[in-house]
Order: structure tokens, then C-alpha cells, then sequence
């Protein structure tokens, strides 16, 4: 815990760490438990969650949860899709989840001015995002190194909409992520094998696919793109990086005092 006194918060933003670190488990195919009947080889590695709360000697946010029962996103295939090229692993047991809701309580809200929300994302993650494999939050941010060297952020998070002039304000919030137009926009399980446009596409292609897909998102995409299309150096390329940490994403809560 930090305590800050009451002149030095005072118009200034307060940084409410909730710390949300997680490791997005996928495969060498693409994903954590997708199975492939062309092939079904499959690593994985859990997500994680940290929470941490920052007091003030004025504003105190308390009682930050993630509440929802599923703690961390998982772009993994549905529980229900048992059949198919594309298919849930029931002995590894990992389901889709996109989405995370976060609860607690801010007070006294007589000094709150603005209250909100972002999910700080890594690079990785937003190079999966324009590629088209998902789509971000609207609360996303990031930052980038500019052609001079200096940081830019882009994007602002979500304000929270407050009520009560006095007291306790309790906050509910929650961040979705998307599946992405190279998806068809649906749950690559379902796309590769229900969508008409999906199941067009070849077994190798599909495969390509999830590999591309868990490159961007672990960052060793430039070696899975000077492998090309010769598909043992890419399964190379995977095999060498399956047990990679996933991307890290930080839920981070700001406060301004009015």
C-alpha cells in the first residue's frame, strides 16, 4: 500500500494499479487446445492474474476483483465444438474466454472527478489485432516508439459513469475481446469448419493460419515469416517456441480528483 497526502493528489492523476497480467495460452498450430486432425500436436501454458490496489490519504479504491468466475482471456476453441479439423482438447481442458469483468468500490466520491478504465496491451497484441485474427476493446491502449525516439500512447481507455454525491461509488466493468475478420469473425473452430468460406480453405492454409496467428502474438512472427511457406521450417519455428511466455496485458483503473 501507498499513502499520498491530500495536496500532493490534488488535481493530479491518481494511478490505481489493478495489475492484470496474463499469459495467453496457445500452440505450436496456434492455439492451447486446438486440435488439428491433419494435426494435433498441442503446448500450452496457463494465464495468470495479479491484482494490485494503490490508497491515497483522501480517495481509496478498495475490494478490485476480477469477478468473473473465468480470470484471464483464452483464444481457445469453444467447449462444445468436439468435432471437426479444428476441435477442443476435453484432456487439456482450455475453452474459449474473451471476455473478464472487474468490480470495486471508489470513495468518497465527493472527491472523485473522473473515474476510468484501460487495458494496456503490448505491441504483439495490436499487430494480431491489424492483421485481422481479433479485434480489440474499445478501452485498449498502446504505445509506440515514434521515428524521433519519443513514446506515443494511442487510444484513452473508458470513462465510468458515476453516481451518488457522497459515499461509496461501487464499479462494474467489464473488457471483451473479438474474433477477428480472418476468423469470419467467429471462433476459428467454428470457421475452419461450419463457416462456407472457411471450409474452402485447404488443411495447410488453415494450419498456416493458427501458426501465423500464435507468431504475432508471442512476437517471433518474423522468423515464422523468413521460414515462407516450407512447412517444416515453420513447424521448426513453432516447435522452438512453444513454451514462449504469452504477451502481457495490464487492466489499469486512473482516478482524477475534481
Amino acid at each position: 500500500m501507498a499513502r499520498l497526502t491530500k495536496n500532493s493528489y490534488k488535481r493530479k492523476i491518481i494511478l490505481f494499479g489493478l495489475l492484470v497480467f496474463m499469459s495467453i495460452a496457445l500452440i505450436s498450430t496456434g492455439f492451447a487446445a486446438w486440435v488439428m486432425s491433419t494435426n494435433a500436436t498441442n503446448d500450452d501454458a496457463n494465464g495468470n492474474v495479479s491484482v494490485g490496489v494503490v490508497k491515497d490519504a483522501s480517495l481509496t479504491i478498495s475490494n478490485v476483483v476480477i469477478s468473473s468466475t473465468e480470470k484471464s482471456f483464452r483464444f481457445e476453441p469453444l467447449a462444445s465444438d468436439e468435432s471437426g479439423r479444428v476441435r477442443y482438447d476435453d484432456e487439456e481442458g482450455l475453452y474459449e474466454n474473451l471476455s473478464i469483468t472487474v468490480t470495486g468500490q471508489v470513495a468518497p466520491i465527493e472527491y472523485l472527478g473522473e473515474l476510468k478504465y484501460e487495458l494496456v496491451i503490448p505491441e504483439s497484441v495490436k499487430k494480431a489485432a491489424d492483421a485481422g485474427y481479433i479485434v480489440l476493446p474499445d478501452s485498449a491502449t498502446y504505445q509506440y516508439q515514434d521515428g524521433e525516439g519519443n513514446t506515443v500512447k494511442v487510444g484513452s481507455g473508458t470513462v465510468l459513469a458515476v453516481s451518488g454525491t457522497e459515499g461509496t461509488f461501487n464499479f462494474t466493468f467489464t473488457i471483451d475481446f473479438k474474433w477477428g475478420a480472418k476468423f469470419g469473425n467467429m471462433n476459428p473452430g467454428l470457421y475452419y469448419d461450419t463457416d462456407a468460406a472457411g471450409m474452402l480453405i485447404s488443411d495447410a492454409e488453415c494450419k498456416k493460419e493458427l501458426q501465423d496467428f500464435r507468431a504475432l502474438l508471442y512476437g517471433y512472427d518474423a522468423e515464422m515469416t523468413a521460414a515462407g511457406s516450407d512447412e517444416a521450417a515453420r513447424d521448426t519455428v513453432a516447435e522452438n517456441h512453444k513454451n514462449d511466455a504469452g504477451p502481457v496485458f495490464t487492466v489499469l483503473i486512473t482516478a482524477k480528483s475534481n
